[in-house]
């Protein structure tokens, strides 16, 4: 092949194939592909960092505020156990530096004790303190955290308020009379423990025996509790008198006859302390404390229940400005105060005293009385199976009127009374010479074989019975008798304590 020939076929094949030209633009675009790589590296990793940032300063603030909180919680802790403590509508604010500052209040219960709980008597005891901690943003003051803590502390009770020096001696006796009004004593009533008279005591009410017949029934119930007998006695221990004006026949009864201690105690008046507390509508359980309200009540109760409630009423006080009549089934847990007469009418009805928290270190509970009566206390003929337990106070006359001997009346506590009248049974109330015919059908047939020794079995078959249905008795269950002065809070700070109350801690909750 010449020399033209092939230059001729490498021209027709440059033709066919041509040869493409460099590409510069591709190394451009790689470039800003590692560019945008490079910077979308690089914000995330500035973003995390700044998100690092944030989520510490937020932690740093959370726990800021929540050492605020523990400082307020710590501030409320220290106020509720002063002297000076303002109460539980009281407030507490304070700051523990220029960002972190926290604001306390008080509030009276336990969102969480249930009134199922074995606890819930301690509800009006408890009192729950929540303290807001805050803390602000150094960069930012409109950004800010909070942190709360509540905690629960329940007041432990160690003293009273000072009861008046009347009721403290009263308390040494079943049945006390503060006044020197006469005493009627029918035979075949029975009051148990000590007892204090200071008015003229008579031992019959209107039965229309003789002095003959009264000497031989009381010389017999005297003799029969000697002899296997039951204890038919109006009293069974010591009787404090005033002998200036109880007769020195009726004080041999009860030596020589009834075989009881007597004692001379000259009459005594009351001061102006001991008084009925006339008017009270509210009361505080603790100096701080919340008030409660009184509970009204009025005219004729029947077939009612009236208890405490430890929310709204946790001594179950209840106020009658006027005369009060109880019927048929009362149920009564606290304490009535009426101001005028109580008229007790119908059955079955019980009023019970409120047992409170006992004092620290003591066994027995805190009782208000059961009632307390400005006017009358009396039991009409038509009441039966009536009781109370607890003090009674009667700032007048305590009555059993004239009733059937199956109709029975109870006090299980203390009775406190200016005047004391036990009027007779019904079956015992007979003509003179009713009483003159039976006694003299019992010493007929006394010297019998078959005789029947002491009078008051023989009137057993006349209808006479002889066992006691109207009663005072001592407590079966010791209780700590309190006299509730009106504007006065029940609990107080011993001295001990320099004039601060004691709390204990319940529990303790944190809100984020």
């Amino acid at each position: 092949m010449n020399v033209n020939t092939r230059k001729n076929n490498e021209l027709v094949a440059a033709v066919d194939h041509p040869i493409s030209p460099p590409r510069r633009g591709s190394a451009v675009v790689m470039v800003l592909t590692i560019l945008a790589v490079t910077m979308t590296l690089a914000y995330a990793v500035l973003r995390s960092q700044g998100t690092a940032v944030q989520i510490q300063s937020n932690s740093n603030r959370l726990g800021s505020a929540r050492q605020a909180a523990q400082a307020g919680m710590a501030a409320a802790m220290r106020a509720m156990s002063t002297n000076g403590w303002s109460g539980v509508t009281s407030t507490l604010a304070g700051s523990i530096s220029p960002r972190d500052t926290y604001t306390v209040t008080y509030t009276v219960g336990d969102a969480l004790l249930l009134s199922t709980d074995p606890a819930y008597s301690e509800y009006p005891y408890r009192v729950t303190i929540t303290s807001v901690g805050y803390s602000s943003d150094p960069a930012n003051a409109s950004v800010t955290s909070k942190h709360t803590i509540q905690q629960v502390m329940c007041l432990i009770p160690r003293a009273l308020n000072a009861e008046p020096t009347e009721f403290t001696q009263m308390l040494n006796y079943t049945l006390f009379q503060f006044s020197n009004d006469a005493v009627q004593m029918e035979p075949a009533t029975r009051i148990e423990g000590k007892v204090r008279l200071q008015g003229a005591l008579s031992l019959d009410t209107g039965e229309g025996w003789s002095t003959t017949i009264k000497n031989r029934w009381i010389s017999d119930i005297g003799q029969m509790r000697l002899n296997g007998y039951a204890d038919y006695r109006p009293f069974n221990a010591q009787v404090d008198l005033a002998f200036s004006s109880t007769d020195s026949t009726t004080r041999g009864y009860l030596t020589s006859q009834l075989g009881l201690a007597v004692t001379d105690l000259p009459q005594a008046s009351t001061s102006s302390s001991w008084s009925f507390p006339t008017g009270i509508s509210s009361y505080v359980l603790y100096t701080g404390g919340p008030s409660y309200a009184v509970q009204s009540v009025s005219g004729t109760l029947s077939g009612v229940t009236l208890k405490p409630n430890p929310v709204s009423n946790p001594l179950g006080l209840f106020y009658s400005s006027g005369d009060l009549t109880i019927g048929n089934n009362v149920k009564l847990t606290g304490t009535l105060i009426v101001n005028g007469a109580i008229n007790i009418t119908g059955d079955g009805s019980q009023l019970t005293a409120f047992s409170g928290p006992n004092l620290d270190g003591a066994t027995k509970p805190i009782q208000l009385p059961v009632v307390i009566s400005a006017g009358k206390f009396d039991v009409k003929s038509s009441a039966d199976g009536d009781s109370i337990k607890g003090a009674v106070v009667v700032f007048d006359e305590y009555l059993i009127e004239t009733r059937s001997e199956s109709s029975a009346f109870s006090i299980e506590g203390r009775l406190m009374a200016e005047k004391l009248t036990f009027q007779p049974r019904t079956e015992w109330v007979r003509s003179g010479s009713t009483w003159s015919l039976l006694y003299s059908w019992f010493s007929s047939q006394s010297n019998g074989s078959n005789n029947t020794i002491y009078l008051p079995l023989y009137i057993w078959f006349f209808n006479s019975d002889p066992t006691p249905t109207v009663t005072v008795v001592p407590e079966t269950t010791p209780a700590n008798y309190h006299w509730h002065k009106p504007n006065n809070p029940v609990f107080v700070p011993t001295a001990a304590d320099n004039g601060a109350l004691l709390w204990e801690f319940r529990s303790c909750v944190e809100l984020p």
